[in-house]
């Protein structure tokens, strides 16, 4: 488990790094924080993932109703 947090982080901090590398300015970065709309997002195959991912998406649209997240 604590490899799959390791694992978790290690891709997390490069999607942000993938996010971030664009050099649109701030003004990117503001328009970001003000945006709204339908996320959608995939599940690994692996069996523990999915659970947790589904605890995940569960717990997101019960606190953002606005923001829903479909998987």
């Amino acid at each position: 488990m604590k490899l799959q947090a390791g694992l978790l982080a290690v891709v997390l901090a490069g999607s942000l790094a993938a996010c971030g590398s664009g050099g649109g300015g701030a003004g990117d970065a503001d328009a970001a924080a003000q945006a709204r709309g339908p996320i959608t997002i995939w599940y690994s195959n692996n069996a523990e993932e999915v659970a947790w991912g589904k605890q995940m998406v569960a717990a997101w649209n019960a606190e953002h109703a606005d923001q829903k997240v479909t998987a």
